[in-house]
């Protein structure tokens, strides 16, 4: 791609950025060469550029949408960073939640400001007992520093009174709305102490990145088979069953040489039998994905390729990114979002 055409694409990527536009400027990023590299650019560069675009143009819940378009391949502590940030002012806790704790295990900095940014997307999303961890780290950083103590203390105290913990939830309130140093915080921590003092559980925005189907699919991503398993075997629940469905379809040492291992093609003849008819939208992608597997496994028009040499993950990412920067991978299916719908097509 020549340079001048790589500069007026990502001109025309911050124009659809101003506009507000995730779908367009997502794309726009995707078909010019992205700052990170030298190799073509991929989805994920293109949701990364296209976050950031949009955040500095004000569009927070624009931004929110392009990232975790990128999420699943993020390593920088300024990547997680983007995304909580992004999060933070589109309001959309549990994606804050996410995105801090995932800039802290990248090796970002535990500071003061970072664990509350943590603690209020926690307590904010209903996620008690974590952010009742999170306060407690808080607490410790924050010292006797009056602003960032009595923030640790608010959010212990939604956290203990989300738990049902009124006595300890009201003290910790109480003594949060006393240092209470910035006037901005009185309402609200004078609200904390009402709720308490009534023992009513704290608000919160539920959200589907804390449903258990959401937990089964980051736990399949992160290479974890068993727990969408599980969670579907104690679920009634189709979006459950279709991570599990996606989990059965790994192939062991052992399962080299048939296309599908037998398992999965025992869980699609169990959902093709229960799915006949059904047009709820989980229950309709497994039966797609069941077809799929019964087609490939009996039918093998374009049987996949035999299995390579097996490597751990780390080696795997190393490869993958010498040959993307050296432009010898080969071109992958990736998710895109739709200019038209806003939503995502594989």
């Amino acid at each position: 791609q020549a340079p001048r055409d790589a500069e007026l694409g990502r001109a025309v990527a911050q124009a659809w950025a101003l506009t507000g536009d995730a779908a367009r400027c997502l794309r726009a990023f995707a078909a010019v060469t992205p700052s990170r590299g030298e190799g073509p650019a991929t989805s994920d560069d293109a949701g990364r550029l296209a976050g950031a675009a949009l955040l500095h143009a004000g569009h927070h819940a624009a931004a929110v949408r392009a990232l975790r378009h990128a999420m699943p391949r993020l390593t920088t502590p300024d990547d997680w960073r983007l995304v909580a940030a992004a999060a933070w002012y589109a309001e959309d806790d549990a994606i804050a939640a996410i995105g801090y704790q995932r800039y802290l295990e990248a090796g970002g900095t535990e500071d003061a400001q970072t664990l509350h940014g943590l603690a209020t997307a926690l307590y904010e999303s209903g996620q008690w007992a974590r952010c009742e961890e999170v306060a407690r780290r808080l607490l410790e950083v924050a010292g006797n520093e009056p602003t960032f103590r009595a923030c640790g203390l608010h959010a212990m105290a939604r956290a203990l009174a989300g738990r049902g913990a009124w006595g300890d939830a009201l003290r910790c309130a109480r003594e949060a709305a006393a240092l209470a140093p910035l006037a901005d915080q009185a309402a609200e921590l004078a609200e904390t102490v009402r709720l308490c003092e009534a023992q009513q559980a704290p608000p919160f925005r539920p959200s589907a990145e804390t449903s258990l189907e959401r937990q089964a699919w980051a736990a399949l991503e992160a290479g974890d088979l068993a727990t969408p398993e599980r969670l579907a075997a104690a679920g009634n629940s189709w979006g459950l069953f279709r991570a599990a469905l996606a989990a059965s379809e790994h192939r062991g040492e052992r399962e080299v040489g048939p296309q599908v291992s037998p398992r999965a093609l025992d869980a699609a003849r169990m959902v093709l039998e229960r799915t006949v008819g059904a047009t709820v939208r989980d229950a309709a992608l497994c039966r797609v994905r069941a077809l799929r597997l019964r087609e490939t496994g009996f039918i093998q028009l374009d049987p996949p390729p035999p299995l390579g040499a097996r490597q751990p993950r780390a080696a795997f990412e190393l490869e993958w990114a010498r040959r993307l920067t050296s432009g010898l991978a080969p071109a992958r299916r990736t998710r895109t979002m739709t200019a038209e719908t806003g939503g995502m097509t594989t």
